[in-house]
């Protein structure tokens, strides 16, 4: 008998919570350090039927990693790489970047246990760098834009977008603040100037 509208809703609703709490606590206490018969405590259902939902402690950590990277590449790779105002454009892109990672702290901590072992993480490590690599080679051609229209100074663009990426990598696991605290406006500026703008239109 197939499912109902309402059950494949409940389905899914349960999977969420279940990826939620996980994601909560693999960032607070480590992959290793939590189990399944924990997850399925916090979430008030039945040790066997988180594995309704996911095989392994393994997939279930897959897919909180690999899910939420559409939301990434959405919010992330939403600037343009041929804009008329190169600047304009990398300080809208900033701006975004940084509010969006403010309110990422739990994910990022999950990203830095893939990177940290890449190697037992290896099909995780190769999704996230894949996406990395899109992401440095659309910086990358910005930058190019900027540089050859004289808004920005002629530094290594590569170089450039590497040190991008990992500043905002960098920036939330370093700060607790709330993504409200006025500290991410401040950054906002400061962190432009990693793209080395000669004239710089947001002060």
């Amino acid at each position: 008998m197939p499912l109902s509208k309402e059950q494949k809703i409940e389905i899914l609703r349960k999977r969420e919570n279940i990826m939620q709490v996980a994601s909560i606590l693999f960032a607070n206490n480590g992959f290793d350090n939590v189990s399944i018969a924990t997850i399925a405590k916090e979430c008030n259902m039945g040790y066997g039927n988180v594995f309704n939902y996911f095989k392994t402690k393994n997939d279930l950590f897959y897919s909180i990693i690999v899910e939420p990277l559409e939301i990434f590449k959405k919010e992330l790779l939403a600037f343009s790489d041929n804009p008329d105002n190169p600047l304009n454009e990398i300080e809208k892109m900033v701006e975004s970047h940084i509010h969006f990672y403010s309110t990422q702290d739990i994910y990022l901590r999950l990203i830095q246990q893939v990177i940290g072992q890449h190697n037992r993480f290896d099909q995780e490590f190769r999704i996230l760098d894949e996406f990395h690599s899109d992401f440095k080679q659309k910086l990358k051609k910005l930058i190019l834009k900027g540089q050859e229209k004289g808004k920005l100074i002629n530094l290594n663009p590569d170089i450039v977008a590497v040190t991008y990426t990992s500043l905002l990598m960098g920036l939330r696991l370093n700060l607790t603040d709330p993504p409200n605290h006025p500290i991410w406006n401040e950054l906002i500026k400061n962190t432009v100037l990693v793209f080395g703008p000669i004239e710089r239109g947001m002060d």
